[in-house]
């Protein structure tokens, strides 16, 4: 398996020739910066938008508290949010989203169930609202709203339990057919774009955001940040060439034991034990079972007996 990482120079190294920066919905940059308080005209914009909440009642009530979920018996560490806010008893919890899979949108659905049951507990009646900002997502609006509805789909259950998933995708598809974008739409742009040059001009004229841009830039010349997004960056080529070679070894495993198996016991058979040996090596590496369905084509009980 391919094991070796890169240095942080080389990242390092890499930004400064390219005149890039690591990109803002990188975890630690989208925390850190967020909660800086020059920005909280940034973020109550942001929250004021997406939410409908008033932006002055926003601006003056805005709280941060520890971003740690409580720990329960059953869960051997504490779950961390990106970022919690507290508008007097009112809730958001704003999650970065660089990839959105069933896993990501699971982990954060946890999160907003928690912080929904620890309000009921404190027998408090806010809204607990989840904004998702999402690099992109299958949704058809730039801000697209989830509410717990009854089985017919035209009640409301609680209006206060709200979801909200952001398609920043949506941003970047104006800009490249040369559209007129908001205030909103280009607080969302600086979140992933990289180039110091188009992130100085799109928030040229604003000083809010520009001082986004100085912050996103000052994070690109710290050595614990550039160390952290290296490793990820390098973790996940790792983990994308160790899922290649698991399924090239599975296939290989697979053939010569299916062809051998199949001249004794027929096609039919060689080629399910063939499948079977695909799936193990994939379960193995942690790849996801609705993956390994379609490329197997074996039903997700099936799957799940391999386990």
């Amino acid at each position: 398996m391919f094991t070796r990482l890169d240095t942080k120079e080389t990242v390092v190294e890499k930004l400064k020739r390219e005149n890039k920066v690591v990109p803002f919905l990188f975890d630690p940059i989208f925390k850190s910066v967020l909660k800086d308080d020059n920005m909280r005209g940034i973020l109550s914009f942001l929250i004021s938008e997406i939410t409908g909440l008033d932006k002055t009642y926003v601006m003056q009530n805005i709280d941060f508290k520890d971003n740690e979920l409580k720990k329960y018996r059953y869960l051997q560490k504490g779950k961390v949010a990106d970022l919690i806010v507290y508008i007097e008893n009112n809730i958001i919890n704003i999650e970065a989203n660089q990839v959105l899979n069933l896993g990501v949108i699971d982990k954060n659905n946890s999160y907003h169930y928690k912080l929904a049951s620890e309000v009921i507990k404190n027998e408090l009646n806010p809204f607990v609202i989840q904004i998702n900002i999402d690099k992109k997502n299958g949704f058809d609006e730039l801000v697209s709203k989830f509410q717990l509805r009854d089985e017919t789909g035209k009640y409301t259950i609680d209006n206060k339990f709200i979801n909200y998933h952001i398609n920043i995708d949506k941003v970047l598809k104006k800009v490249y057919n040369k559209d007129n974008i908001t205030r909103l739409e280009k607080i969302l742009l600086l979140m992933v774009i990289d180039d110091k040059k188009t992130l100085r001009k799109i928030s040229k004229g604003d000083k809010e955001l520009c001082y986004m841009v100085d912050k996103i830039e000052e994070m690109a010349l710290n050595d614990g940040i550039v160390g952290l997004y290296d490793k990820e960056k390098a973790m996940e080529r790792v983990n994308a060439i160790n899922k290649i070679e698991a399924i090239n070894e599975g296939l290989a495993e697979g053939h010569a034991k299916g062809l051998a198996e199949g001249l004794a016991e027929g096609r039919t058979e060689g080629l399910s034990k063939a499948k079977s040996n695909i799936a193990k090596k994939m379960l193995d590496e942690n790849i996801p079972i609705e993956l390994i369905s379609k490329i197997t084509e074996l039903s997700k009980e099936e799957i799940e007996k391999l386990k």
